[in-house]
């Protein structure tokens, strides 16, 4: 492993974590709900065969992070692309998810709803998503730390 990339991939997802956790710390959940799209797609890029920088990837990349870093429900609930196109493209480009999905917190919504469909509609919850990338990110480290996902060249951290 390379103790330098470990550092640096470390310090690239706790700089996002602080920037989620301050967002939403000053209730703009629809920025951080923006943010934690592209940081679930950010982990695909770490963990794909590709360049960081290679194009038409996205789709991919974040359907990658949903299979194989976050919780199993998470891929469960992308059937057909659903995730990526209902929330992580309608973020991405439009700022705001589909008809088809809630966005919410735990001090509207009951945690436990958090991935279930009520009213035909997907409830996506800031605090347990942000959890789970969590996780996600410390299984990252964890397959680096272990040689599972290796170097990619191009790994920029603004400090």
């Amino acid at each position: 492993m390379e103790d330098s990339y470990y550092k640096k991939t470390e310090s690239l997802f706790q700089g996002y974590i602080q920037e989620v956790d301050f967002l939403m710390q000053a209730q703009k959940y629809q920025l951080s709900f923006l943010m934690m799209s592209q940081i679930i797609e950010v982990l695909g890029a770490f963990i794909d065969d590709k360049p960081f920088r290679a194009k038409d990837q996205s789709q991919k990349r974040f359907n990658l992070a949903l299979k194989k870093l976050l919780k199993s429900q998470y891929f469960k609930v992308n059937d057909k692309n659903f995730l990526y196109i209902h929330y992580r493209c309608n973020m991405s480009h439009l700022l705001t998810t589909s008809t088809h999905i809630l966005l919410s917190n735990t001090h509207h919504i009951p945690k436990e709803q958090h991935l279930s469909v009520q009213n035909g509609k997907l409830i996506l919850l800031a605090e347990p998503l942000l959890s789970d990338i969590k996780l996600s990110i410390e299984k990252l480290l964890k397959k680096i730390e272990t040689g599972d996902v290796k170097e990619k060249k191009g790994l920029s951290v603004q400090e």
